[in-house]
């Protein structure tokens, strides 16, 4: 009977454990200002993905050759020349079929631009009602360290965070999920305690 219901603690414990991590996860995952994903489950094939969503503001005031920046993608300055993607359909709203060619380093080292080397070209056109970007872009970015936050502000153009219009947030994701500290710590306290609980029967 003891042993039945030691069990059934540690079941309990582990199911309190994933749930929270796993809500924790979706909760993130859902957020409607989040414009792009960026998967570095592969570092040589990370993926620029858009989610759908709509930008928080309306702005067409940069075109595809300014971009947009990702705010603080990196932990440290990456340091980035201009690059060409290594395949991509990544295209802002009001950019036609001219999708996103090329990203590097913005003002900031730690920021990532994103735009197209195109000698006309065409308006941005973020509007509330729309998604901000449709498509995909994979590029290699291999022996650099992603932002330790998982998630920064995307703005209109080539700017920094004190410059510049912000019209969403990027998130990374991987296929692993990975907890939270908050997830993490709560996770050692619940089996702390399932610890003591197991002891306290044993010696009972």
């Amino acid at each position: 009977m003891h042993r039945h219901i030691k069990y059934a603690v540690v079941v309990l414990c582990f199911v309190l454990v994933y749930s929270v991590g796993s809500r924790n996860a979706r909760a993130n995952l859902s957020m409607s200002n989040v414009l792009i994903t960026v998967d570095i489950t592969n570092p040589n094939a990370v993926v620029f993905s858009a989610t759908g969503n709509a930008p928080i503001i309306n702005d067409s005031s940069t075109n595809t050759l300014e971009g947009v920046t990702l705010l603080s993608l990196f932990e440290f300055d990456a340091l980035i020349n201009t690059s060409t993607f290594d395949s991509s359909t990544l295209l802002p709203n009001g950019g036609g079929s001219f999708f996103y060619t090329n990203f590097g380093s913005a003002f900031d080292a730690v920021d990532l631009l994103i735009f197209r080397n195109e000698s006309a070209p065409p308006t941005q056109d973020f509007m509330t009602n729309a998604p901000a970007f449709t498509g995909s872009a994979t590029a290699d970015l291999n022996g650099f360290t992603f932002s330790s936050m998982g998630y920064g502000d995307i703005i209109a153009g080539l700017g920094t965070s004190e410059s510049g219009q912000v019209i969403g947030q990027w998130q990374i994701v991987t296929d692993s999920v990975v907890p939270e500290p908050t997830t993490a710590l709560l996770g050692l306290m619940g089996l702390a305690a399932c610890g003591q609980v197991m002891l306290r029967r044993r010696k009972a």
